[in-house]
């Protein structure tokens, strides 16, 4: 038995795309999963992504502009 029969065969060995540099993506999937939990849009950036993860980034700024996020946690961290 060789070991590339013991290889997880669910393991994506390259990405392709014509919107992405195509790189071979060796890296633990929880490291994207928790930059995308940062800040929505890094994980797939960190994934060579990147038109999606700029689109997520955007939209992550709108949304935090007119939900006035912010100003909700600068109030919240002010004593009076």
């Amino acid at each position: 038995m060789s070991s590339n029969n013991t290889k997880n065969v669910r393991d994506i060995a390259a990405f392709i795309s014509p919107y992405s540099i195509n790189y071979l993506h060796i890296k633990n999937p929880w490291v994207s999963a928790w930059w995308s939990g940062a800040f929505p849009g890094l994980g797939q950036i960190m994934m060579c992504k990147y038109i999606i993860g700029f689109i997520l980034i955007c939209w992550e700024i709108f949304i935090n502009q007119h939900a006035h996020l912010n100003l909700a946690i600068y109030l919240s961290m002010v004593q009076e």
